[in-house]
C-alpha cells in the first residue's frame, strides 16, 4: 500500500479537493477489496462457489412456493428465469450496502496510522461482490439461450442496469458508513431494512400486480428499476416504465449526502474510532 500523509486537517477539504484526492488513491481502494477478495477465498473453500449456491438455493425455494404453490402469473416467462435477475441483483445490492455500510467503523485499526480519503472504505466493498454477480448472470445468459428465449439488441442495456445496481448500493452504503461512528446502533438496523425493502421490490412477483395508486413505492425503488430493466434485456419482457427514471433521484441524493458527511468528518473518525 503506498506510503500516505498521517496529518488530517481540522478543516475539510472542499469538494473538488476531495474528489481529486479520491481519484489520486483509487489505487487504495483496489487494494483493500485485493485484500478482502483474498480473504474471503482463504475462509470458504467452495469461494465464488458459495454465493451461486446462495443464489440456487434461494430460486429454488422461492420457486416452489411462488412458482408451483401459489402460481404466480410471470406471462409465460419460465419462474426461475423470472427470479434470476431479481435474486442477483438483491444478493449484490443488499450485500454491498451492508459491507460499505460498516467499512469506516471495521476498518479502525487503519484510521489513526495513515490517511487518505475515508470514502474508499465503502467504495472498496464494491469490487468483491461484482465477480460473483457477473457469474450469475452469465449462468442467467446460458439458462437463456438452453431454452430458447430470443436474445435481442437490448441485451446491450445489462450493463446500464448493473450500473444502477452498483450505485444504489454504494450510495445508500457510504451514507449509512457517514453516520454509523456517531450512531453507532444504526447498522445494526441494516438487515431489517434490507428485509423490508426485499418485499418492496418486484423479486418473486412481477410489477404488474402493484396497484396504481401505490406504483410510486416502484417508481422510487431504483433496484425495482434494475430488475425490471434486466428482465427486459435477458428476458424480452416489457420496457420499464419512463417513471422509473424517477428512481434515479435517490440514487443522487444518497450518493451526495453520503460523499458530503464523510469528507466533512475526516477528523471526527480520526478523533472517535
Amino acid at each position: 500500500m503506498q506510503k500516505l500523509e498521517k496529518h488530517i486537517s481540522s478543516k475539510p477539504d472542499s469538494a473538488l479537493v476531495y474528489l481529486i484526492k479520491a481519484v489520486q488513491s483509487l489505487g487504495i481502494a483496489f487494494s483493500l477489496a485485493k485484500s478482502e477478495i483474498k480473504g474471503k477465498k482463504a475462509r470458504m473453500r467452495l469461494g465464488y462457489m458459495l454465493s451461486l449456491v446462495q443464489i440456487l438455493i434461494g430460486t429454488s425455494l422461492y420457486w416452489l412456493i411462488f412458482g408451483i404453490i401459489i402460481k404466480v402469473d410471470t406471462n409465460g416467462v419460465f419462474y426461475p428465469l423470472f427470479l434470476l435477475p431479481g435474486i442477483i441483483s438483491w444478493q449484490y445490492f443488499s450485500n454491498l450496502v451492508g459491507d460499505a455500510g460498516v467499512s469506516i467503523e471495521t476498518n479502525q485499526w487503519i484510521i489513526n496510522k495513515i490517511y487518505f480519503p475515508r470514502v474508499l472504505f465503502p467504495l472498496s466493498k464494491i469490487i468483491p461482490g461484482l465477480v460473483d454477480m457477473l457469474i450469475a448472470f452469465v449462468i442467467l445468459l446460458i439458462g437463456v439461450i438452453v431454452l430458447k428465449y430470443p436474445i435481442g439488441i437490448q441485451i446491450l442495456l445489462v450493463p446500464a442496469f448493473i450500473l444502477i445496481i452498483i450505485l444504489s448500493g454504494f450510495s445508500i452504503g457510504a451514507w449509512i458508513a457517514s453516520i454509523s461512528i456517531k450512531y453507532k446502533d444504526f447498522s445494526r438496523l441494516i438487515p431489517h431494512l434490507m428485509n423490508f425493502g426485499f418485499f418492496l421490490t418486484p423479486i418473486f412477483y412481477p410489477a404488474t400486480i402493484i396497484p396504481e395508486n401505490l406504483s410510486f413505492i416502484l417508481y422510487i425503488n431504483p433496484i425495482a428499476f434494475a430488475v425490471e430493466g434486466l428482465r427486459y434485456s435477458f428476458l424480452g419482457t416489457n420496457i420499464p416504465d419512463i417513471k422509473y427514471l424517477f428512481s434515479l433521484i435517490p440514487i443522487f441524493i444518497f450518493l451526495v449526502w453520503g460523499w458530503s458527511n464523510i469528507r466533512k468528518k475526516e477528523k471526527f473518525y480520526a478523533d472517535n474510532i
